[in-house]
């Protein structure tokens, strides 16, 4: 089975980090599997900082 985890963000790198991907772990969701996606530069930075790589594999800036 293909699939990817998208995972949408605003504003909430604490939470997306301590919950949503440490939630994906524990049930075995392959971190080359999970992309985040947030709003802009200034999100992406942030976000940057404070989500930790081992839990995904990629942090994209949307496009409208």
């Amino acid at each position: 089975m293909s699939y990817v985890v998208c995972i949408p963000s605003y504003k909430s790198a604490e939470i997306c980090n301590e919950k949503t991907l440490a939630m994906l772990k524990p049930n075995h969701i392959p971190k080359d599997k999970i992309y985040v996606f947030v709003a802009n530069k200034e999100e992406y930075e942030e976000y940057k900082k404070i989500l930790d790589p081992t839990l995904y594999h990629k942090l994209i800036i949307g496009k409208k």
